[in-house]
């Protein structure tokens, strides 16, 4: 929720989601690097390592994906147009995440040689940071928030939303498969 409320309280002349795909991406680059990248450094010191990259890469990776979600409903007024960029959208994503688990493995191989996926890794996450680094920099500069959104007046309540959830089955089935998803 943290990455929401900052776009919702963001007001610059790129709109409200687009300023964090310029301000995040070198960041979320360089973490991306530094994540895969093995310091000669004592055990307790490369375990501190994997912690402050693993979270660091979490946590910039939320902030330049939220707002790629957050976008779609200023991008257009028209309710249909919104659910097939949700769906684009979707499907890019799925098909992205099924490639790279495809080509990573002869990557690493082709990177690092038989007998060393250390370095197959390292350059792997090179290649595929400075790709996502041209990707949502293009995004950036191509993408309008053309439909200001409306500030509600007043919050809705917490407890007013999980009633209306229960009540949403197309929600609850999501849900449920994504439980199913995550436990296989």
């Amino acid at each position: 929720p943290i990455w929401g409320i900052m776009i919702d309280h963001t007001h610059t002349k790129w709109g409200r989601s687009r300023p964090f795909l310029l301000w995040f991406n070198a960041p979320f680059t360089i973490f991306t690097i530094l994540c895969f990248t093995t310091p000669n450094l004592p055990m307790t010191w490369k375990i501190v390592w994997a912690y402050v990259t693993y979270i660091g890469i979490d946590v910039l990776y939320s902030a330049v994906n939220i707002p790629l979600t957050s976008i779609l409903p200023s991008m257009t007024a028209d309710p249909d147009e919104r659910v097939v960029l949700s769906t684009i959208r979707s499907l890019f994503s799925n098909f992205g995440g099924t490639l790279i688990s495809v080509i990573a493995l002869p990557l690493v191989g082709l990177f690092g040689g038989a007998n060393n996926p250390r370095r197959g890794f390292f350059w792997l996450a090179v290649l595929a940071a400075l790709v996502f680094f041209v990707i949502y920099l293009f995004v950036f500069a191509n993408l309008r928030e053309r439909v200001q959104t409306r500030q509600s007046q007043k919050p809705l309540p917490i407890k007013t939303s999980l009633k209306a959830l229960k009540r949403n089955w197309p929600w609850l089935i999501v849900i449920g498969l994504n439980f199913v998803y995550w436990l296989g």
